[in-house]
């Protein structure tokens, strides 16, 4: 396995929201991947599961059955491990529940740890996401809310 020297979210403080945006379309982008291509889920996402480094790319590319996803890194690499509880239910309500449960976390991570409190932000800019992911649907409802 590459390593990853920061370890997971829980241990990496982002300077800019975009940062965070980036984690979080990373995580839906991967989940999304996953669960289309092999009816995978993680079984137990939270941001202790996902590890974190530093990378030069600037873009990750995500190619789905009928789209594809172009991810800016600003500077950030994720990567989910812990497949204990992972199992191939190919079950959509399963994989939005288990992408709201960690965004959800992180969100209240965020906020505890105040780490937008540089910005003079009180709110994570989850709340929009979240917002938006209470709308979606199907899997293709999902891919369209991936992005900036």
């Amino acid at each position: 396995m590459e390593y990853y020297e920061i370890c997971s979210i829980l241990n990496y403080k982002p300077d800019r929201i975009e940062e965070i945006i980036s984690i979080l379309n990373q995580v839906i982008c991967s989940m999304v991947l996953a669960f289309e291509k092999f009816g995978f889920i993680h079984g137990d996402l939270h941001p202790g599961n996902v590890l974190i480094k530093k990378t030069g790319r600037d873009k990750i590319k995500y190619k789905y059955n009928n789209m594809e996803s172009e991810i800016k890194t600003n500077g950030i690499q994720i990567l989910i491990f812990d497949f204990d509880r992972s199992n191939f239910s190919a079950d959509f309500g399963i994989l939005l529940n288990e992408i709201l449960t960690f965004i959800n976390l992180y969100d209240s991570y965020l906020l505890e740890s105040k780490v937008l409190k540089n910005n003079n932000i009180s709110i994570t800019p989850l709340r929009a996401l979240k917002r938006e992911l209470y709308k979606v649907i199907n899997l293709d409802g999902l891919k369209s809310i991936i992005g900036d």
